[in-house]
């Protein structure tokens, strides 16, 4: 697989907006590199954590900030669940013993940040 490149692309000239891309694009590249390597079976709860570590940070911050600014509408509050619900799904299939979610869950999350960057143009 080929990782994400973090290009002008996904500049918004919010440095929040621009740094929350640049966080995911980085865990999805670090699955990336698991799934190359043959190595994913084994560091996939290295990603679940960052990925939920993500949303407990970076998408409740951009949350409060968009709620602030009176920017906050629902489509993103839903963009923002979906990944959350995906996240702990692909968290309960690891924990039940499923351990081929790697090449799943990159897909997802680069449809998610294609998704999150169009809102975020969108926004800024």
């Amino acid at each position: 697989m080929h990782k994400l490149n973090i290009t002008d692309y996904y500049k918004t000239d919010n440095i929040i907006v621009d740094n929350n891309i640049k966080k995911i694009i980085e865990i999805n590249n670090n699955l990336i590199d698991y799934i190359n390597i043959g190595a994913c079976k084994i560091e996939v709860s290295d990603i679940i954590f960052s990925l939920i570590f993500f949303a407990e940070k970076n998408l409740k911050n951009k949350e409060e900030i968009l709620k602030r600014n009176n920017e906050l509408i629902p489509e993103i509050k839903q963009h923002h669940k979906n990944y959350v619900d995906k996240v702990l799904k692909y968290k309960n299939l690891f924990t039940s013993g499923k351990k081929d979610i790697c090449v799943e869950m990159c897909k997802f999350l680069i449809t998610w940040v294609n998704t999150e960057n169009q809102i975020n143009k969108c926004l800024y």
